[in-house]
Protein backbone atom coordinates (compact mmCIF):
# COMPACT_ATOMS: atom_id res chain seq x y z
CA UNK A 1 0.00 0.00 0.00
CA UNK A 2 1.43 3.21 -0.54
CA UNK A 3 2.00 5.39 2.18
CA UNK A 4 1.97 9.83 1.40
CA UNK A 5 3.90 11.34 3.82
CA UNK A 6 4.87 15.43 4.40
CA UNK A 7 8.33 16.29 4.87
CA UNK A 8 9.48 19.87 5.93
CA UNK A 9 10.44 22.50 3.75
CA UNK A 10 13.49 23.73 3.55
CA UNK A 11 14.11 27.84 3.89
CA UNK A 12 14.92 27.47 -0.13
CA UNK A 13 12.12 25.62 -0.83
CA UNK A 14 9.84 27.76 1.00
CA UNK A 15 11.04 30.93 -0.88
CA UNK A 16 10.56 29.09 -4.09
CA UNK A 17 7.14 27.63 -3.28
CA UNK A 18 5.75 31.03 -2.20
CA UNK A 19 7.62 32.86 -5.63
CA UNK A 20 5.33 29.80 -7.48
CA UNK A 21 2.09 30.60 -5.47
CA UNK A 22 2.68 34.32 -5.97
CA UNK A 23 3.38 34.32 -9.88
CA UNK A 24 0.19 32.12 -10.12
CA UNK A 25 -1.98 33.99 -8.90
CA UNK A 26 -0.72 37.30 -10.63
CA UNK A 27 -1.16 35.35 -13.61
CA UNK A 28 2.52 36.07 -14.70
CA UNK A 29 1.41 39.08 -16.49
CA UNK A 30 3.85 40.81 -18.54
CA UNK A 31 5.02 44.55 -17.08
CA UNK A 32 6.56 45.97 -20.24
CA UNK A 33 5.94 46.35 -23.89
CA UNK A 34 8.30 44.55 -26.22
CA UNK A 35 8.53 44.93 -30.07
CA UNK A 36 8.04 40.76 -29.87
CA UNK A 37 4.61 41.95 -27.99
CA UNK A 38 3.05 44.11 -30.52
CA UNK A 39 4.60 42.40 -33.93
CA UNK A 40 2.25 39.63 -32.31
CA UNK A 41 -0.85 41.86 -32.21
CA UNK A 42 -0.05 42.65 -35.46
CA UNK A 43 0.06 39.20 -36.84
CA UNK A 44 -3.16 38.43 -34.50
CA UNK A 45 -4.63 41.28 -36.44
CA UNK A 46 -3.69 40.39 -39.69
CA UNK A 47 -4.71 36.89 -38.89
CA UNK A 48 -8.28 38.04 -38.10
CA UNK A 49 -8.70 40.10 -41.08
CA UNK A 50 -8.06 37.52 -43.25
CA UNK A 51 -10.34 35.13 -41.72
CA UNK A 52 -12.98 37.92 -40.94
CA UNK A 53 -12.76 37.39 -37.77
CA UNK A 54 -14.35 40.43 -35.80
CA UNK A 55 -14.36 39.05 -32.34
CA UNK A 56 -10.65 38.51 -32.28
CA UNK A 57 -10.00 42.04 -33.72
CA UNK A 58 -12.41 43.63 -31.00
CA UNK A 59 -10.84 42.06 -28.23
CA UNK A 60 -7.95 44.11 -28.86
CA UNK A 61 -9.29 47.11 -28.89
CA UNK A 62 -9.60 49.00 -25.33
CA UNK A 63 -13.15 49.99 -24.17
CA UNK A 64 -12.42 53.67 -24.24
CA UNK A 65 -10.17 53.84 -27.50
CA UNK A 66 -9.96 56.52 -29.62
CA UNK A 67 -11.17 54.96 -33.24
CA UNK A 68 -11.05 57.52 -36.44
CA UNK A 69 -11.11 57.05 -39.86
CA UNK A 70 -10.44 60.21 -42.38
CA UNK A 71 -10.88 59.46 -46.18
CA UNK A 72 -9.81 61.74 -48.81
CA UNK A 73 -11.75 62.74 -51.75
CA UNK A 74 -11.85 65.09 -54.67
CA UNK A 75 -14.44 66.73 -53.39
CA UNK A 76 -12.95 66.98 -49.40
CA UNK A 77 -12.49 64.40 -46.79
CA UNK A 78 -15.02 62.63 -44.25
CA UNK A 79 -13.83 62.04 -41.40
CA UNK A 80 -15.53 59.47 -38.81
CA UNK A 81 -14.90 58.67 -35.45
CA UNK A 82 -16.06 55.52 -33.63
CA UNK A 83 -16.47 54.30 -30.45
CA UNK A 84 -15.03 50.32 -29.52
CA UNK A 85 -18.67 49.44 -30.30
CA UNK A 86 -19.37 51.55 -33.09
CA UNK A 87 -16.20 50.04 -34.55
CA UNK A 88 -17.13 46.45 -33.84
CA UNK A 89 -20.35 47.06 -35.20
CA UNK A 90 -19.00 48.10 -38.39
CA UNK A 91 -16.44 45.16 -38.89
CA UNK A 92 -19.29 42.88 -38.30
CA UNK A 93 -21.89 44.07 -40.73
CA UNK A 94 -18.48 44.79 -43.22
CA UNK A 95 -17.73 40.76 -43.08
CA UNK A 96 -21.51 39.91 -43.22
CA UNK A 97 -21.94 41.78 -46.33
CA UNK A 98 -18.85 39.99 -47.59
CA UNK A 99 -19.29 36.61 -46.45
CA UNK A 100 -20.48 34.19 -49.02
CA UNK A 101 -20.13 36.47 -52.04
CA UNK A 102 -16.75 34.59 -53.09
CA UNK A 103 -14.83 38.07 -52.42
CA UNK A 104 -11.24 37.83 -51.32
CA UNK A 105 -9.91 40.42 -49.54
CA UNK A 106 -6.06 40.91 -48.69
CA UNK A 107 -4.44 43.01 -46.20
CA UNK A 108 -0.50 44.10 -46.42
CA UNK A 109 0.77 45.69 -43.89
CA UNK A 110 4.33 47.84 -43.70
CA UNK A 111 5.39 48.99 -40.39
CA UNK A 112 7.24 52.36 -41.29
CA UNK A 113 8.08 53.16 -37.38
CA UNK A 114 7.57 51.59 -34.33
CA UNK A 115 8.63 53.23 -30.76
CA UNK A 116 8.23 51.87 -27.30
CA UNK A 117 7.78 54.28 -24.27
CA UNK A 118 11.22 53.80 -22.08
CA UNK A 119 8.61 52.77 -19.14
CA UNK A 120 7.30 50.25 -21.46
CA UNK A 121 3.36 51.36 -20.82
CA UNK A 122 2.94 52.40 -24.40
CA UNK A 123 4.08 51.75 -28.24
CA UNK A 124 3.41 53.77 -31.26
CA UNK A 125 3.53 52.57 -34.59
CA UNK A 126 2.66 54.20 -38.27
CA UNK A 127 2.15 51.83 -41.17
CA UNK A 128 1.53 51.72 -44.84
CA UNK A 129 -1.51 49.17 -45.72
CA UNK A 130 -2.93 48.00 -49.22
CA UNK A 131 -6.22 46.61 -49.09
CA UNK A 132 -7.02 44.35 -52.13
CA UNK A 133 -10.25 43.11 -53.10
CA UNK A 134 -11.22 40.58 -55.89
CA UNK A 135 -12.92 37.69 -57.24
CA UNK A 136 -11.48 34.70 -59.05
CA UNK A 137 -8.03 35.58 -58.22
CA UNK A 138 -8.25 39.17 -59.95
CA UNK A 139 -7.99 41.76 -57.97
CA UNK A 140 -10.40 44.70 -58.44
CA UNK A 141 -10.65 47.29 -55.77
CA UNK A 142 -7.22 48.34 -54.09
CA UNK A 143 -6.53 51.01 -51.64
CA UNK A 144 -3.80 52.55 -50.01
CA UNK A 145 -3.77 54.12 -46.50
CA UNK A 146 -1.79 55.10 -43.58
CA UNK A 147 -2.37 54.10 -40.04
CA UNK A 148 -1.12 55.00 -36.86
CA UNK A 149 -1.26 52.99 -33.58
CA UNK A 150 -0.43 53.21 -29.46
CA UNK A 151 -0.89 49.80 -28.18
CA UNK A 152 -1.03 50.03 -24.20
CA UNK A 153 -0.46 47.37 -21.64
CA UNK A 154 -3.15 47.43 -19.67
CA UNK A 155 -3.88 44.67 -16.23
CA UNK A 156 -1.24 42.91 -17.94
CA UNK A 157 -2.39 42.96 -21.63
CA UNK A 158 -1.30 45.24 -24.90
CA UNK A 159 -4.31 46.89 -26.65
CA UNK A 160 -5.15 49.34 -29.03
CA UNK A 161 -5.93 52.72 -26.93
CA UNK A 162 -5.82 54.86 -30.63
CA UNK A 163 -6.40 53.62 -33.97
CA UNK A 164 -6.00 56.03 -37.08
CA UNK A 165 -6.40 55.36 -40.64
CA UNK A 166 -6.45 58.03 -43.68
CA UNK A 167 -7.50 56.44 -46.74
CA UNK A 168 -7.21 58.23 -49.87
CA UNK A 169 -9.79 57.90 -52.93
Amino acid sequence: MARLAWTTLRPAGVMVTSLLIAALSTGCKPTKLNEEMVHNMINTGLNASANRNATVLCDQIAEDADIRLVMFKFSGSDIRTFSKGQWCDYLRESFAQSEGSGMSVNVHMNIQSMSIAPDGKTADFSADVVEEAGFGGRTLVRMNSKHSYTVELRKGKPVYTKLSARYTA
